[in-house]
């Protein structure tokens, strides 16, 4: 009987231990997406091409009522953040030609 109870002590301090851990690395996550923010959808960077003759939607996430600025070049859009955090800004895409720095 002690032996069987041994098991199921060991099991239950496993499960304990193993909710334990995926609890603080969920925590852990939440704060850094949290203070990582502003954030631009990782879909957006280095050697984008952008859609000419037409605004281009920018989106991303950022804390409830925030106001997001993103600049393209010379062109610049807002976006205010809904309550859910997300964002999206409407912005003009420079002229024809880039690189655009």
């Amino acid at each position: 009987m002690t032996h069987e109870n041994d098991n199921r002590f060991a099991l239950m301090t496993y499960r304990y231990i193993r909710f334990a851990a995926a609890a603080a690395a969920l925590l852990a996550v939440a704060g850094a997406a949290a203070a990582d923010r502003p954030l631009v959808s990782p879909i957006f960077g280095d050697n984008l091409v952008l859609q000419s003759g037409k605004p281009n939607a920018i989106w991303g996430w950022s804390d409830p009522g925030d106001t997001v600025r993103n600049g393209i070049g010379e062109q610049s859009a807002t976006a205010d953040a809904d309550a859910d955090g997300r964002w999206l800004a409407r912005i003009q895409p420079p002229p024809p030609g880039g690189p655009i720095r």
